[in-house]
């Protein structure tokens, strides 16, 4: 899912999806999504344990 936003930008269904196979509520996940400067998005990759590569 992340791979798919990289390559084709996010669209409400990729942010739910995200969202869902981390496990966090929908809002959240808009949350992380929307943030302009990306911490929010780094921090979920890093706890989810998403490697860089």
């Amino acid at each position: 899912a992340v791979a798919a936003a990289g390559a084709g930008g996010l669209t409400r269904e990729l942010v739910a999806e995200i969202g869902y196979l981390s496990g966090i509520k929908p809002l959240t996940s808009a949350k992380i999504m929307g943030d302009a400067g990306g911490e929010p998005l780094a921090i979920l990759c890093k706890a989810t344990g998403l490697a860089r590569r």
